[in-house]
């Protein structure tokens, strides 16, 4: 590894005008500098991509591709088959870096012969609020396959790819699954990790990522049965652990009862239960046949939830409603 290695920073695009001039001049401050910034217009009908291409003009970095619109997995894609780095980080459009976030990933990356990734905490940003680093950059070490492990059974929570710092030759032919939006970088993870299974992960939990939450991010969406991604890369993640990590295919077995529960929940939160009662049921029906006979331990704390489940559709829809009633008091009540 070089002193000053070159840092390939992935920013995919579009329709984020609001927001993207933020997230590029913050990777432009860095105070480590050997960057390439390769943005991916992800075919933007606003004025995102114009406001890239002006940017770029004032800083020979920042490099500028422009494509028909085919979704988050497919720019992030076309991002590593365009990096040159050592290392590559991806950074969504609408988030900021600190202004040290860069330079305390390659301190810590270059301390290492062998490193699976590199990554730092996150905090949200809310209405432009600024982004508070605390000055602790204490890293953990997480080895494989415990990580694996913890990722799969949701005890480790960090499984967006946005601030991690990968070496681009760890990633050789592993890309996101293009066309499938829900868990997507999970799946991305989990191949990562099987296919570096040597390599440690190195970890702070100093908030250098600002996360930006949208108004439209925090209101309910519509429901579309492309929201049963969530089940397809779960039974993907089954198939790859089955294969290569049998020992934890428990683990994974949970993760797919809890993306069948949350796409459930998902039905129900968007009030699309009348409209998608047939795919409510069909899902419902798979998750009860392939876990029908498994012990309350194996659900961890979704056994009662998959027991209200097994009663009828109301009873389902009702203790949703509740627990989500009961979460919002707490809310209210916590003054947050």
């Amino acid at each position: 590894m070089g002193c000053k290695p070159l840092i390939s920073i992935v920013i995919p695009v579009y329709n984020i005008e609001g927001y993207i001039k933020s997230c590029i001049i913050s990777i432009c401050e860095q105070t480590y500098t050997n960057l390439e910034i390769i943005v991916i217009d992800d075919g933007s009908t606003d004025r995102s991509g114009k406001i890239c291409d002006d940017l770029a003009m004032a800083d020979r970095r920042i490099k500028v591709y422009h494509y028909k619109n085919g979704g988050l997995s497919m720019a992030r894609n076309r991002g590593i088959d365009m990096a040159t780095g050592e290392a590559v980080l991806f950074v969504d459009g609408d988030d900021v870096l600190s202004n040290v976030a860069i330079e305390v990933l390659v301190n810590e990356y270059l301390k290492h012969k062998e490193v699976a990734y590199v990554s730092f905490g996150f905090q949200r940003i809310i209405g432009g609020e600024k982004l508070d680093v605390l000055a602790s950059n204490d890293f953990r070490t997480y080895s494989m396959p415990t990580l694996l492990r913890d990722l799969l059974s949701g005890k480790y929570a960090n499984i967006s790819v946005c601030g991690k710092l990968f070496p681009l030759s760890n990633i050789s032919n592993i890309r996101f699954s293009v066309g499938h939006i829900a868990y997507e970088d999970k799946y991305f993870l989990v191949s990562y990790l099987i296919k570096n299974n040597k390599y440690n992960v190195y970890e702070t939990e100093t908030p250098h990522y600002g996360y930006t939450i949208r108004e439209q991010s925090i209101t309910t969406s519509k429901f579309n049965e492309s929201s049963t991604d969530a089940i397809y890369h779960s039974e993907k993640i089954i198939k790859k652990v089955k294969t290569y990590y049998p020992e934890y295919l428990e683990e994974a077995e949970f993760f797919d009862v809890v993306a069948h529960l949350m796409v459930l929940k998902n039905i129900i939160r968007s009030k699309a239960y009348c409209e998608h009662k047939e795919l409510f049921r069909k899902i419902k029906e798979s998750l009860l046949n392939k876990y029908r006979y498994r012990s309350r331990r194996f659900f961890k704390r979704y056994f009662f939830e998959y027991e209200a489940l097994k009663m009828n559709d109301g009873v389902y829809i009702i203790c949703v409603k509740l627990f989500d009633l009961y979460k919002a008091i707490c809310k209210k009540s916590a003054g947050t």
